[in-house]
């Protein structure tokens, strides 16, 4: 249907959706999208629109406003907006967007989380995906496929993984100081790794180091070791070659008592019990 809004150009396009209580219980799911175009005089603002916004740029700028700050967003950057508070956006320089409204268990603490790395202006690991993914989600709505809530569901998440910072595009024959550390502990997570030989890969100090590492992964280092650590040990507990002390030592336990105390705090079961559930 046509929007009527003033400032939106009459191409533009907004469907409205109603959620089945299937998908209120379990997806996330849209209220409402659009493809929009926009008269450079288009500004508003809400106190509440009792939803969550994802509205990516096709072209053109926007200076958006939450939580008492001012963005501003380009071309193939995305916006997610809690519309519970007061927020705003203008139109600047010819914008055009893709967007949707939608809710959904969880998408509290996904805005929250986003939003305390990035602000509310998003840039995606990889902007095909964001893109691709939007243009499903509003040609479902469009009338011109059935509205399939799991399958939406996954094309929102999707696009909510691709804003974390494990996505974010990079020049892979440059690593990132925090890259080289991760790559560091996979090389070496048999051997005793500390924080400031990390620190030294990254070539930060150990204070901004530990705060980049945690931002980057989402673990502390000692945390990611054990991780990695973990798996390999999986691997290992596969085959019937190695003993769990071999299995301790080829994953870098000093003894194999502390390897079955660590298996078993991770993972809910001790090493043999993993071993005979999965042969």
């Amino acid at each position: 249907m046509k929007s009527k809004e003033k400032g939106i150009c009459k191409e533009s396009d907004l469907f409205f959706a109603t959620p089945g209580n299937l998908a209120k219980e379990l997806f996330f799911y849209v209220t409402c999208t659009g493809h929009f175009w926009y008269e450079d005089t288009y500004r508003i603002w809400r106190d509440n629109y009792n939803s969550y916004l994802v509205m990516y740029i096709l072209k053109g700028r926007a200076k958006v406003f939450c939580e008492g700050r001012a963005f501003d967003a380009e071309e193939n950057q995305t916006v997610f907006l809690d519309c519970c508070k007061p927020h705003g956006y203008e139109a600047k320089e010819g914008l055009e967007t893709l967007w949707f409204h939608f809710d959904g268990h969880n998408t509290e603490e996904f805005y929250r989380y986003l939003y305390n790395l990035q602000g509310c202006v998003m840039n995606a690991g990889d902007p095909y995906t964001i893109k691709n993914n939007m243009y499903k989600i509003y040609h479902m709505h469009s009338g011109k496929e059935v509205i399939d809530e799991a399958l939406q569901s996954a094309y929102i998440a999707r696009i909510l993984a691709e804003f974390f910072p494990h996505r974010i595009c990079r020049d892979k024959e440059s690593p990132t100081g925090i890259e080289k550390s991760i790559n560091f502990i996979h090389e070496h997570f048999k051997e005793g790794i500390n924080v400031k030989m990390l620190a030294s890969q990254a070539a930060l100090s150990e204070y901004h180091f530990l705060r980049e590492f945690k931002k980057e992964t989402g673990f502390t280092p000692h945390e990611y070791l054990v991780k990695t650590r973990m798996n390999k040990a999986k691997v290992l507990l596969r085959g019937e070659n190695e003993s769990i002390a071999q299995v301790a030592e080829e994953c870098g336990f000093s003894n194999e008592s502390t390897f079955i105390k660590t298996y078993k705090r991770h993972t809910g079961m001790t090493p043999g019990k993993f071993r005979k559930m999965i042969m």
